[in-house]
């Protein structure tokens, strides 16, 4: 079982009836904890920092072709953007 914060309550129905989960700390079962609708409902968990002690990585850096500037401009290996001068 895992605890965790229900952000809003919801009823989930499987083969062997509908469970209802209410708002606030709930215990869930191993089995439903990965379900979409379920993780729908829940608080993200907080990224623990690694143990390098750098904390957590920004995501829009992890993604393949991402920038981690926040002028959308997509940039060139070389850090240049927009067009070239010649």
């Amino acid at each position: 079982m895992a605890t965790r914060n229900v952000i809003k309550p919801f009823k989930l129905t499987t083969i062997k009836g509908v469970i209802e989960f209410d708002s606030g700390t709930q215990e869930i079962d191993d089995k439903l904890i990965n379900h979409w609708f379920v993780k729908a409902h829940l608080e993200p968990l907080k990224a623990k920092p690694d143990e390098g002690g750098k904390g957590p990585v920004d995501p829009a850096a992890a993604e393949p072709g991402g920038d981690a500037g926040d002028d959308g401009k997509k940039s060139d290996q070389k850090g240049n953007s927009g067009p070239k001068k010649e």
